[in-house]
């Protein structure tokens, strides 16, 4: 079974955003590390958030560090990208449910003409995102190897 999967251009931006901010988690899992003390700084501590750091990097060389011209949609090998997709992915939907929460809070429209319609393309890019990332689950589950590659 191919393990390509397309991300569409509309959720290239937001996987980049995800991945900056996996970047800050792998950092300060290093941080966090590197301030315990001496007893219990030990090289498992740095394993997770290296492996993690390696892994967001290569998706990020991989889909491009910064957008060059217009978004367009990106083929990913999921069985080699999976874990840093879904984590940005989770990330950046995170986010979105924060703003789409915000655009439905009372007195959130302030006057604004169409903060209807914002709230509405907010909660359709919501949902967008929540059938994306169990459409690659899915497919994960099926390719080889799936079960036995957690991280």
């Amino acid at each position: 079974m191919n393990g390509l999967v397309t991300v569409p251009a509309e959720l290239v931006g937001e996987l980049r955003s995800g991945l900056r901010l996996l970047l800050g988690d792998a950092a300060a899992a290093m941080l966090q590390a590197s301030e315990l003390g001496a007893a219990e700084q030990r090289r498992e501590a740095y394993v997770r958030p290296r492996r993690l750091l390696g892994q967001v990097c290569d998706l990020l060389d991989r889909i491009g560090w910064e957008e060059r011209g217009g978004a367009q949609a990106i083929q990913i090998d999921l069985g080699r990208h999976h874990r840093a997709l879904s984590l940005a992915l989770r990330s950046a939907l995170i986010v979105a449910e924060d703003e789409l929460a915000e655009a439905r809070a009372p007195g959130a429209a302030g006057g604004e003409p169409d903060a209807a319609g914002r709230a509405r393309a907010a909660e359709a890019h919501v949902r967008a995102m929540r059938g994306y990332l169990a459409a690659i689950e899915r497919l994960r589950a099926r390719l080889p190897e799936a079960s036995g590659s957690a991280e």
